[in-house]
């Protein structure tokens, strides 16, 4: 287990692509297990990533800090910072994408219609390219479900490896290019700001960003 950042009141992780967050029908050892193993008891889960992608994870350790920690993390002071390795590039080099995504079947979709969907914003810059694939810096705004893949997917940047949303083939692992790279966020025990960083994974297409 990769840890990034403890304290008494929380426990910050640097998550592997292909491990839950947290325990589901497959019954697979996640994330949350090895967390409540390593502290021997049970902790509260405050952000989640989605399966194949990698990056921080935070747990509170007490059901007070989880509560605080829990609205921190979705306040607009708190910022979210990603990386993306797409198939395709973007048409400018750094702009905001704004769209309205609603959840169906375990994925998420661009409505037309503003009624029907939650407004999803995100930042984005160039940071470099390979041979094949285009490298992206992504801020979040909000924090909808399958936000950064939905709203790529729908300007064609497919993230490689994500064949749910079009990307052309799946990775042998079964992850995703995506990577949840830093975290900063006001501390409310501590009454400063902190920052949080996730190495990328140990492969070598993530060492173009480097």
């Amino acid at each position: 287990m990769n840890i990034l950042y403890e304290d008494e009141w929380i426990i910050c992780v640097n998550k592997p692509s292909g491990i839950s967050v947290q325990p589901d029908k497959t019954n697979d050892f996640s994330l949350f297990d090895d967390v409540e193993k390593y502290l021997r008891f049970k902790p509260f889960l405050i952000n989640r990533i989605d399966r194949p992608v990698s990056g921080i994870v935070i747990f509170a350790k007490t059901k007070n800090s989880a509560k605080y920690f829990s609205e921190i993390i979705q306040n607009e002071g708190t910022s979210k910072t990603y990386f993306a390795i797409t198939e395709n590039k973007l048409k400018n080099n750094k702009g905001t994408l704004e769209d309205y995504l609603f959840k169906k079947n375990n994925k998420s979709y661009i409505s037309k219609d503003k009624t029907t969907g939650k407004k999803a914003i995100l930042n984005y810059e160039f940071a470099g390219k390979s041979i094949n694939y285009f490298y992206y810096k992504i801020t979040i705004k909000t924090g909808r479900f399958h936000q950064i893949r939905a709203q790529l997917a729908n300007r064609s940047c497919y993230i490689k490896g994500d064949v749910k949303y079009g990307a052309k083939r799946a990775e042998k692992d079964r992850s995703i290019c995506l990577h949840a790279f830093e975290l900063s966020f006001h501390h409310p025990y501590l009454n400063k700001r902190i920052t949080i960083k996730a190495d990328f994974p140990d492969k070598n297409i993530w060492k173009g960003i480097n």
